[in-house]
C-alpha cells in the first residue's frame, strides 16, 4: 500500500503527525525477525509499566477466554502468543496518539473510544464466528482504524471544522473529508500505519475498510475477508451509536449475507454479547466510553427503525407507482376532451392488429372515423371557445354510445376515431348509426341559442388475418368511407366492404 508521500495533507502536517512510541517501535522491529524470543518480547514490553499492566490484564480477561490466572508478564506473553501480544502492544501503545479531550476542541473523545472498542470486539467476534485466523489483526484494526480522526482534529485545526460539524456519533463523512482535506481519515491512518511499520495486511485493511470493493486487484483472500469484516465492524458501531441505526443495520445484514452468507440472526448473535467485552476492554485500556452500552435496547430500536423505514419505503414506492400510472394515463389522454389521444389511438390499433397476425380465424377489427360537420364555419361564427365546447360535447356523446370494448379517441382537430374490436359488416354499420344519432341529439349554447351538431362517419373492418397489410390500410379505407359520407350530404354513415 505505498502512497505518494508528497501528496497533501501528508506534507502539510508531516511534522505534526505522531510517531510510533519507542516501545511500540521495538515490538514492531522484534516481530519482523524470523525468530522471536518471547522472553525478549516480554522484556521490551516491561520497559513500559503501563503497557505491561494492560497486557497482563488482557491475558486474564474473558476476552481471551483464559481459565488460568496469569501472574507475570512472561506468563502473559506465553499465554497470549506472539501475534496477540504484538497486536495488543501496538494497539495499547499507539492508542495514546488520540490525545486528550482538551486538545481536540469540539471532538467527543468518548464517542471515539466507544466506537473503537465496539469495532475491536465485533471485529474479533466476527473472525471467531466465521472461523478466520486473523482475530488479532481485527482487534488492532478496530482500535486504530479511526485513530486518524482525533489526529486530524488536533493537527488540522479549523480546516477540519466542517467535517467535525457534520459528524454523526464521532464518525466523519468521507466525502466531506475529501472535499475539505483532500484525503479521508482511512487513507491517513493507512499512511501512518505504513510509516510506523505495521504489517501490510493491517495497513491495507485500514486503508480500505470503508470500501472493501476498492481493494487492488489480486489482493489475497485473507486481506479481502479481513477488510470486509472491518467494514461490518464499522457498520456495527454505527448501529450502536449513530442516529440512523436502521440504515446501518440494513447495510450490515445485506453485506454480511452477500460477503459471508450470514443471515440476520447470525449477525446479531455476534452483537448480542458485545456489552461486557466492550466494558472490559475499556477498563483495560483505561478510557471513558460514556456509560453502559445497552445492546439489547439499541438493537430493538434499530429493528423498529428498520421496519418503519421499510413501511415508509413501501408507501413511497406505492405512491411513486400511482403517480407514474397517473402520469402515464394523462399522457395518453387528450387534454380538451378527456378521450384517448392520437398516440393512444395508434398504440391501440397497432396492438389489436398485431393480436390478429398469424391467427387462422381472427376476430374482426372495426374502425370508424368521424368528422364534425361544418366545424370551421362554426368556429368562425361563434369563436374558438364555442368550438371547444362542440368538441367536448361530441366526445361526451360518443363515449356514451359505444360498447365497453370500444375505444374512443380524438384523432386530431375536429376528427374522432372509434376502434371497435369484433365489429364488422352490419354490426359495425349499426354502431356507426348509433354514434351518429347520439351526436345529432347534441347541441351547444352559442350565439344566443342552441346550436345543433352533426357529424359524418366512415367505417371499415378487418375481417381476415392481416397478412402483409398494415393498420394504415384500415385507416385509409375508413377515411375513404368518411369522404363518401361528406360527399353525399354529411350527417350519415358510410362503410366499405370488410378487407
Amino acid at each position: 500500500m505505498t502512497r505518494d508521500k508528497t501528496t497533501s495533507p501528508y506534507v502539510t502536517y508531516a511534522d505534526k503527525l505522531p510517531s510510533l512510541p519507542a516501545v511500540a517501535l521495538e515490538v514492531v522491529n522484534l516481530s519482523k525477525r524470523d525468530w522471536v524470543d518471547l522472553e525478549e518480547l516480554a522484556d521490551v514490553i516491561g520497559h513500559d509499566p503501563a503497557l505491561a499492566a494492560k497486557i497482563l490484564k488482557l491475558s486474564n480477561s474473558p476476552l481471551y477466554g483464559r481459565r488460568r490466572q496469569v501472574a507475570t508478564l512472561n506468563d502473559a506473553v506465553m499465554t497470549l502468543g506472539l501475534n496477540s501480544v504484538k497486536m495488543a502492544a501496538l494497539s495499547f501503545s499507539v492508542a495514546g496518539a488520540a490525545g486528550t479531550q482538551e486538545e481536540l476542541g469540539g471532538y467527543d473523545l468518548r464517542a471515539f473510544w466507544r466506537r473503537a472498542l465496539v469495532q475491536s470486539v465485533v471485529g474479533r467476534g466476527f473472525c471467531r464466528h466465521l472461523d478466520r485466523r486473523f482475530g488479532d489483526e481485527a482487534f488492532i484494526l478496530g482500535l486504530l482504524m479511526d485513530l486518524s480522526v482525533p489526529i486530524f482534529c488536533r493537527v488540522a485545526g479549523e480546516q477540519y471544522l466542517p467535517v467535525l460539524i457534520a459528524m454523526d456519533a464521532g464518525h466523519p463523512d468521507c466525502h466531506i473529508e475529501e472535499d475539505h482535506m483532500g484525503v479521508t481519515h482511512a487513507s491517513l491512518i493507512g499512511k501512518l500505519m505504513e510509516e510506523w511499520g505495521l504489517p501490510e495486511m493491517v495497513v491495507a485493511a485500514a486503508t480500505w475498510h470503508h470500501d472493501p470493493e476498492g481493494l487492488p486487484e489480486g489482493s489475497s483472500p485473507e486481506l479481502v475477508d479481513l477488510t470486509r469484516i472491518m467494514n461490518l465492524s464499522h457498520l456495527s458501531a454505527c448501529v450502536m451509536m449513530c442516529e440512523q441505526r436502521g440504515d446501518a443495520l440494513r447495510n450490515l445484514h445485506t453485506l454480511a449475507a452477500r460477503w459471508f452468507g450470514q443471515d440476520k440472526s447470525a449477525v446479531e448473535s455476534v452483537l448480542a454479547g458485545l456489552a461486557p467485552s466492550v466494558e472490559q476492554l475499556a477498563d483495560i485500556v483505561n478510557v471513558d466510553i460514556g456509560g453502559e452500552l445497552k445492546v439489547v435496547e439499541i438493537l430493538d430500536a434499530a429493528r423498529t427503525e428498520l421496519v418503519q423505514m421499510s413501511i415508509a419505503t413501501a408507501t413511497d414506492l406505492t405512491r411513486a407507482e400511482r403517480n407514474f400510472h397517473e402520469m402515464e394515463r394523462k399522457a395518453s389522454l387528450d387534454a380538451l376532451t378527456g378521450l384517448n389521444n392520437r398516440a393512444s389511438f395508434d398504440a391501440t390499433l397497432a396492438a389489436e392488429w398485431q393480436r390478429r397476425v398469424g391467427e387462422e380465424f381472427p376476430d374482426p377489427l372495426g374502425l370508424i372515423m368521424i368528422d364534425v360537420d361544418h366545424f370551421k364555419k362554426f368556429n368562425d361564427a361563434f369563436g374558438h371557445q364555442a368550438g371547444d365546447e362542440v368538441l367536448r360535447a361530441v366526445a361526451l356523446s360518443l363515449r356514451g354510445a359505444v360498447r365497453d370494448t370500444d375505444v374512443v379517441c380524438r384523432y386530431g382537430g375536429e376528427e374522432f376515431a372509434v376502434v371497435a374490436p369484433s365489429a364488422s359488416g352490419s354490426a359495425l354499420r349499426a354502431l356507426g348509426e348509433r354514434l351518429r344519432r347520439a351526436v345529432e341529439r347534441t347541441d351547444v349554447r352559442a350565439g344566443g341559442g342552441a346550436q345543433k351538431i352533426t357529424a359524418s362517419f366512415g367505417a371499415a373492418a378487418l375481417a381476415t388475418e392481416p397478412r402483409d397489410r398494415k393498420p394504415q390500410d384500415l385507416i385509409s379505407l375508413a377515411d375513404h368511407a368518411l369522404y363518401e359520407a361528406k360527399r353525399k350530404g354529411r350527417n350519415r354513415v358510410e362503410a366499405v366492404e370488410d378487407i
